[in-house]
C-alpha cells in the first residue's frame, strides 16, 4: 500500500541508541502497527544478516539492539546530527574552487559535501566556516581527484561588519531561528500535556509515533544548522532551547514505554 512504512524501517526506528528491546514485546508492537509476526521475524533476520542489528541471548529471553551500521540507516536522529563542537579561534576558513562544467557532477557532489560540514556560501564558488575542516576537505579533494581545482585558506575578517553580522548573512540565521521558534511553539504545549499524563498507562504506539515525528521535525532544522560557535549566534538564539525541548520529550517518552523496555 502506498505510504506504508516498511517493517525494517520501523524496527530500526524502535531500536534507536537508547533502546534495547526484547523480541516478544517488539513483535507485539509491530503487530499493533499492522505488521504480522511472520513479517517481523523476516525483517529481524534480514537486518541481522546485514549487520544492522545484533541479537543477544539472555536468561530473560532474546534482545535486539542497533549496531553502528544500523544506526547509520536512521536519517532522523537529532542525537547524531547535533555537533558538540562550539569553540572558535577567531579565524575563518575558506574553500575556493573553479571546477569545470565538464565535471559538473563532481562539482555538485563537492558542494554538497561542504554543506554537510556546515560550510556557508559567500559567493558562488567561495565557501566559509569558523571551524578548521581542512583535513577532511583535503581528504575529499584527493578522493575526488579535484586537486587542480580547489584551494583552502585561513583568514581574518577585516570588513566593516562584525563577525556576528557576517555569520547571520551567510547562514540566514534569522530564518533558521524562526524555524526553531516554530518548533518550540508547536511542541511546548504538547509537552505540558504529556507531563500531566505521565502516570497514564498504555498508549505506547502513539508515543513512539510522536517520538519519531519530533525527531523528524528537529532533524530537518538541524540539517540546515551549521551549529556555529556561541559567540557568532544571535543573542535570542532558540536552537539550544529547541534541542532541550526534544531531550525532555525523549526522556519522558522512554520512561512512559518502560514496561516495553529492558535495560
Amino acid at each position: 500500500m502506498k505510504g506504508r512504512v516498511s517493517t525494517t524501517k520501523i524496527i530500526l526506528s524502535l531500536l534507536d541508541d537508547a533502546l534495547r528491546l526484547h523480541r516478544d514485546p517488539m513483535t507485539s508492537l509491530l503487530e499493533e502497527m499492522g505488521k504480522t509476526a511472520r513479517a517481523a521475524q523476516v525483517a529481524l533476520t534480514r537486518l541481522e544478516k546485514k549487520g544492522q542489528i545484533k541479537k543477544v541471548n539472555q536468561k530473560e529471553g532474546v534482545f535486539f539492539s542497533l549496531t553502528d551500521e544500523g544506526r547509520a540507516q536512521i536519517p532522523d536522529n537529532p542525537h547524531r546530527l547535533k555537533r558538540k563542537e562550539r569553540r572558535w579561534d577567531g579565524r575563518w576558513y575558506l574553500v575556493s574552487f573553479d571546477i569545470p562544467e565538464k565535471n559538473r557532477r563532481m562539482r555538485n557532489l563537492f558542494r554538497r559535501y561542504l554543506v554537510s560540514l556546515g560550510c556557508g556560501r559567500m559567493q558562488k564558488s567561495l565557501w566559509i566556516s569558523p571551524y578548521n575542516r581542512s583535513r577532511r576537505i583535503q581528504s575529499m579533494i584527493n578522493e575526488m581527484g579535484l586537486e587542480k581545482y580547489v584551494e583552502t585558506f585561513s583568514a581574518q575578517h577585516l570588513g566593516r561588519s562584525d563577525s556576528k553580522t557576517l555569520a547571520s548573512w551567510i547562514w540566514k540565521l534569522e530564518e533558521l531561528n524562526e524555524r526553531y521558534s516554530e518548533f518550540i511553539d508547536h511542541y511546548n504545549p504538547l509537552l505540558s500535556r504529556l507531563k500531566r499524563e505521565a502516570s497514564t498507562k498504555g498508549q505506547e504506539i502513539g508515543l513512539l509515533h510522536l517520538k519519531r515525528r519530533i525527531e523528524k521535525d528537529l532533524a530537518q532544522i538541524l540539517r540546515n544548522d551549521p551549529q556555529l560557535p556561541n559567540n557568532l549566534l544571535p543573542s535570542d538564539w532558540r536552537g539550544e532551547k529547541a534541542y532541550q525541548l526534544f531531550e525532555e520529550y525523549y526522556s519522558l517518552i522512554l520512561k512512559r514505554i518502560e514496561p516495553r523496555r529492558k535495560k
